[in-house]
């Protein structure tokens, strides 16, 4: 039973209705997980998402809001709640509500004191009505579930959160150890030993009456001061878990002097400054997955050690949002009998989730039993890695997880363990299993590959250097015959993959993004021979989100969900994974309907540029692509009848020079060489270039030239310089040589269309790089712009306008507005209908969110101008099919909201009467709740449980259409109308509206 004043708090901010949970976002009560810490016992609690259909095993993993009821708060007790939440590492907020006030308190902030909880104090609000409405815009339940919560509070972010800052403490460590006599594989076996351990102790499996018994030490921290006592407790674990966690390899070290410095750090000293403070880690509630995290270091310290650059390690930390998403589809529907194999294991982070949901499938909402663990530990749960270091974590990860999960570990202490080395964890390359001794155990009897029910993974993704030998030994090995792309490995192991499966294997992997989206014709038939055989497939694109998932990673990441969702009857689903601030914030993963779209494969197969369009556009976007590709040819085929192309520059170098006396003497622009407008922003110096490693021939620098910038400077429009005469120009450029041309129409046509909205347009949809990883623009990815008959073009009147305006801005930048007049002359060149007009400038301001500035302004909410022209576009769609439909004209109501308002609605309904068309728009200033409770009464539909994550609904009528979205003014374009405008046309059709 909740508390009055907190059902009443939690009722005006929108996550109880009536008393009951508003949405299944929000529970009442959550003691489950709290068992061993019941001084904290929330009376309710909100999560990011809805749990698991499988299991609830995973719900302390989703970012969670907990709601507490104190009649007088307690300095010292706020601060142990806040400190076990900071633990739990996915918590951003406490409420701690009392009779008269609402304190919030920051749980990704790093306790500093058992005392006092004042450093984590974000604010607190009276509990009156006021107060509360200003509460609930900024942090109720909409608010968190649309994501504004995070531009509201932006103090609130995972820099301080658990993870980090044990990671930061043990690389301090680390470092410190290193510095004395023990080698780097040492000092990680060391910590990894102490964590185990500390983990132990901490959730009372290894207890103190235990320890004394074990080594004569009740306080895990004496132990450290004592060799003796140290060595005792390690032959006990080493006879407990049969030496897969601590071979007698190692058991010539430490010595005192390190255990000391160990000790000293479990005891919360600052190794640096010496400083002794709060030691905030409470290992019973760290989830054992930030393990994996701790692997991803010492990887990386190894590779740093050989002086190699951390941007070139191909090993990525898999986040638990990754996992967690890929797990939620890939084990939907399963018995919890199934075997599941990580093809490249690491840490385990992967196999530690899947033997929870296995353990929880296989109960079935029955109490778990040790048999149940160990029985699907031992049977059910296999990986492979070629480091050792990374089996050891994995079977520690998987040993805690197993204790996690057996209900008698804290009453009858730990089960002795079989050893899974060397059974469920092979060391051993993946591709080599036949060979290896340490594989047979993936070997039947007939010694041919198991086959599993569930193969998932993170495997590696980067080329491997141009010396690939061990690896194509590998592969040969494997005998994987069929097309490879080169210089990358990540395909590799998806068709090794492939190799462990049966027909209805399930398949779920992380890896590049970046051959999907290739113009190399080798590496697009690669991936497609692979994902055939995986077939229906379903794509998640996180390239928008890969610098935060994925930090060391220097390329974009793709999840391949293999034999997936076969009831919609589609063999390709395409969903892209769109960057928000609560991403950013929280590095969770947040995916809306409009998110997803359905490519069928042969498709894909026909018009390979399809896919990234796919991903980043709309339907529109798709439709206005075919009609191009099939009404114009393209600019490289256009430059063919001219005789010339475009070509990259001169490439230096220190290897492989060749003569390049031509380029002497000749004007010279290099990378630093400014444009302004369609030239160069001032006198070019003189090449002095006399040797190139690829200097090309004399012909391509011959004048007059086209010369465009192969990197975007700061917007979206290539820039773009005509020089009149001979040039040089190295590989920051491409350019075209007009020299056997009559006019200087055409390339002035040209230069005119690379500059516009179309251009940038066409780059998001179809660029291999731009929108993925980079703001790069590679040859193929312009040439095969479609293009009009240039000659043509030019007598045109929108060509002449075209070139009027390239020669007004021939020698000063446009700014502003003045590109309007550019844009509507492209525009009318091509003859673009009204709504392409709408989809081509859409495009240009979501091709700006590359840059950081507008990617944060399009979070902003959208202001009245902007729901406006939203209003109208949808509008001026519905029009005619309104009119075909005999059913009158529609108009729209709009709404002016307070300030932090998370969510915007436009109710479109059909006047009957006289509706005007410049009456068509109105404005009305109502509170959110009042325009939400007046949808209801008119629809009989209840939006406020529905909306739950980052979703979007049509709510409606047989006269109305209620639109509602996240206020994020990127959710209102005039793209998005025109999409909202066709679904609703569809669903007034579902409903039995005819054309009349």
């Amino acid at each position: 039973m909740i508390a009055e004043p907190l059902s009443r708090v939690l009722e005006a901010t929108g996550y109880l209705e009536n008393g009951a949970p508003a949405a299944p976002s929000v529970s009442i009560g959550d003691g489950d997980h709290f068992q061993q810490h019941p001084s904290f016992d929330p009376e309710a609690t909100w999560r990011s998402s809805l749990p698991s259909t499988q299991t609830n095993a995973s719900c302390s993993r989703k970012i969670t809001v907990y709601f507490k009821y104190a009649p007088e708060p307690v300095d010292p007790t706020v601060a142990l709640w806040q400190r076990e939440l900071w633990n739990r590492g996915f918590t951003p907020l406490l409420w701690v509500v009392s009779e008269q006030r609402i304190d919030l308190y920051n749980g990704f902030s790093r306790p500093c004191s058992q005392d006092s909880a004042s450093d984590h104090f974000l604010g607190s609000y009276r509990t009156t009505d006021s107060d509360l409405e200003e509460l609930a815009l900024r942090a109720g339940r909409m608010s968190m579930e649309t994501g504004t919560f995070w531009q509201n509070i932006p103090s609130l972010n995972r820099k301080t959160a658990v993870d980090r800052q044990l990671l930061q403490e043990l690389r301090d460590l680390e470092r410190i150890l290193n510095a004395t006599d023990l080698t780097l594989e040492e000092v990680h076996k060391l910590i990894i030993r102490s964590i185990f351990v500390k983990y132990l102790f901490d959730r009372k499996i290894l207890a103190p009456p235990t320890l004394e018994d074990i080594c004569g030490r009740s306080d895990l921290s004496d132990v450290f001061d004592d060799l003796t006592a140290y060595h005792r407790l390690f032959a006990w674990l080493q006879a407990t878990f049969n030496g897969d966690m601590f071979p007698p390899s190692s058991a010539s070290f430490p010595d005192s002097k390190h255990l000391e410095l160990v000790g000293r750090f479990f005891r919360g000293e600052n190794l640096v400054t010496n400083q002794q403070s709060l030691f905030p880690y409470q290992f019973d509630v760290i989830p054992v997955e930030f393990i994996s995290a701790i692997y991803e270091q010492f990887v990386h310290s190894a590779i740093h050690a050989t002086r190699s650059s951390l941007k070139q390690s191909d090993i990525h930390y898999s986040p638990l949002s990754v996992v967690s998403l890929i797990l939620d589809e890939v084990m939907s529907n399963l018995s919890g009998n199934e075997t599941v194999l990580d093809l490249t294991c690491g840490s385990g982070v992967f196999l530690v989730e899947t033997l929870r949901r296995l353990v929880h499938l296989k109960a079935r909402n029955q109490p778990l039993s040790r048999n149940l663990v160990l029985d699907t530990l031992y049977n059910q749960v296999y990986g492979i890695d070629k480091c050792e270091t990374a089996i050891r974590i994995s079977a520690f990860s998987l040993y805690l997880t197993a204790l996690e999960l057996d209900p008698s570990s804290q009453a009858e202490g730990c089960p002795r363990f079989r050893p899974i080395i060397g059974t469920n964890l092979v060391m051993c390359n993946a591709f080599r299993v036949h060979c290896d001794p340490n594989g047979r155990t993936l070997l039947d009897s007939n010694r041919s590959l198991k086959r599993f029910d569930v193969v998932i993974g993170n495997p590696p993704w980067s080329y491997l250097g141009p010396d690939q030998s061990a690896h194509v030994a590998a592969l040969s090995a494997a005998d994987i015959n069929q097309p490879r792309i080169p210089r990358g490995v990540s395909f590799d192991f998806l068709q090794r993959a492939i190799q462990f499966s049966h027909d209805r294997t399930r398949f779920g992997i992380v890896v590049s993004a970046m051959p999907f989206f290739a113009i190399s014709r080798t590496a697009r038939l690669a991936v497609q021979e692979s994902l055939k055989k995986l077939l229906p497939l379903t794509l998640v694109n996180l390239s928008e989100l890969s610098s935060s998932l994925f930090a060391n990673a220097n390329m974009p990441a793709m999840i391949v969900l293999g034999r997936h969702d076969r009831s919609n009857g589609n063999d390709m689903t395409l969903v892209q994974a769109r960057w928000s601030l609560r991403n950013r914030n929280s590095h969770m993963i947040e995916i809306a309907p409009s998110d997803v779209s359905d490519l069928s494969f042969s498709a894909w197969e026909k018009g390979p540029v399809l896919l990234k369009a796919g991903f980043f556009g709309r339907d529109r976007d798709v439709s206005l692509l075919l009609d191009l590709r099939e009404q114009y040819g393209s600019l490289k085929e256009e430059l063919t009848r001219f005789k010339t192309r475009f070509r990259a520059g001169f490439i230096t170098g220190s290897r492989n020079l060749k003569n390049a006396q031509f380029l002497t003497g000749l004007p010279y622009a290099g990378r630093k060489t400014l444009i302004s407008g369609f030239s160069f922003a001032e006198s070019l110096p003189p090449c002095d270039v006399t040797h190139a490693r690829k200097p090309r021939h004399r012909g391509a620098f011959l004048g007059p030239m086209l010369l465009m910038r192969q990197f975007l400077v700061d917007y979206p429009r290539p820039r773009v310089a005509i020089c009149e005469d001979r040039v040089a120009f190295d590989d920051a450029y491409y350019g075209v040589s007009f020299a056997g041309a009559d006019s200087t129409d055409i390339y002035e046509i040209i230069s005119g269309i690379l500059r516009s909205q179309l251009m940038s347009w066409y780059l998001l949809m179809t660029g291999s790089i731009f929108g993925l990883t980079a703001r790069q623009i590679k040859q193929g990815d312009f040439t095969t712009l479609p293009t009009p008959d240039l000659e043509a073009a030019s007598r045109s009147d929108a060509g002449r306008r075209i070139r009027r305006f390239v020669n007004d801005y021939r020698c000063k930048e446009p700014s502003g507005s003045d590109w309007d007049d550019l844009d509507r002359a492209v525009f009318d060149l091509y003859e673009f209908d009204a709504s392409q007009r709408i989809a081509l400038r859409d495009g240009y301001v979501r091709s700006l969110w590359q840059w950081k500035e507008e990617r944060l302004s399009s979070m902003q909410p959208v202001h009245i101008g902007g729901l406006t022209r939203y209003a109208d576009t949808f509008l001026g769609t519905m029009d005619a099919w309104m009119g075909l439909s005999g059913r009158g004209r529609m108009c729209a109501e709009i709404y002016e909201f307070p300030e932090y308002t998370p969510l915007q609605v436009v109710r479109f309904f059909i006047d009957r009467s006289t509706c005007k068309p410049e009456g068509r728009v109105v404005i009305q200033r109502r509170p959110l709740r009042a325009v939400l409770e007046g949808v209801a009464s008119r629809t009989g539909e209840w939006i406020a449980p529905e909306f739950v994550g980052l979703r979007e609904l049509r709510v409606h009528s047989s006269d109305e259409v209620n639109i509602v979205k996240s206020a994020a003014c990127r959710n209102w374009l005039g793209v998005q109308a025109l999409a909202d405008a066709d679904a609703v046309v569809r669903d007034f059709v579902a409903d039995g509206w005819s054309v009349r």
